[in-house]
Formats: structure tokens, sequence, C-alpha cells
């Protein structure tokens, strides 16, 4: 499969000849730094096949730039209770877990998107969990 990548200041063809990698793509949102102003936007309209998941916060994001995402994942504690009730108001797929927990929010939200191949924003904020 051939897949062309459209980003705001360029664009790559990526060659997928083998039957490993999943013919489908999806955008990936976490609440680290927050994208540049319109970047995800810009990035939706020049890919408007992909399907957008947040990892709490990055469900702020969207909405910033009038994304509606497929699906948010976490515990609420950044984006918040009234986000996600938001979200799940205008049909999002919402799924919350405990704020104890071992794994961080986009690791839980990787783990729900394992079969398709992503492209992660908003990952660097300070943490290095998320980092890692």
């Amino acid at each position: 499969m051939n897949r062309i990548f459209r980003l705001p200041q360029l664009s790559f063809y990526v060659d997928y000849s083998g039957n490993s990698i999943s013919n489908e793509f999806c955008l990936a949102v976490a609440g680290g730094r927050r994208p540049a102003l319109g970047w995800l936007k810009n990035f939706i309209s020049l890919n408007k096949d992909l399907e957008t998941y947040c990892a709490d916060k990055g469900l702020l994001y969207c909405f910033e730039n009038k994304i509606i995402p497929k699906c948010v994942v976490g515990d609420a504690d950044s984006a918040g209770l009234e986000a996600f009730e938001k979200a799940h108001s205008l049909g999002v797929a919402v799924k919350t877990y405990p704020t104890e927990k071992d794994d961080t929010d986009l690791q839980i939200l990787l783990k729900e998107i394992v079969d398709k191949d992503f492209v992660i924003t908003g990952i660097f904020g300070g943490r290095l969990d998320h980092l890692y």
C-alpha cells in the first residue's frame, strides 16, 4: 500500500509493501505540549480520512481546533469531566479510567489503537514518563 502524508509544511511518501503493516492510519492527540495554533485543524484538513483519538487533555486541543475525535481515553484529570461529558454528548466514544493507575493516559490510548499506524502530537510536555 502506498500512502502520502500531508503536513502543513511538507509532504512525504511512504511505501508499505509488507503485509505486517496496517492499512489504517489515525491521529493520536496527547495532552503534553500544545500543538501550534491551527496545526491540528490544518493536519486534519490535509488528511481527511484520518480518525482522531485523544488522551485526556488532548481532547481540549481538539476542541480548540473544532475537531471532534472518534474516541477519548483517560482519567479526566487534565481535561476535566465537563470536557469528557461534552465529548460524550457529541457522540465521541469516552473511556474513563481511575486516576490511580500504572499506565499513562497515552499508554492506554495506544493500547486502544494498537492495530493502526498513527501520527502522535502533544507528547512532549516535560514528563519523562510521557516522553518515554
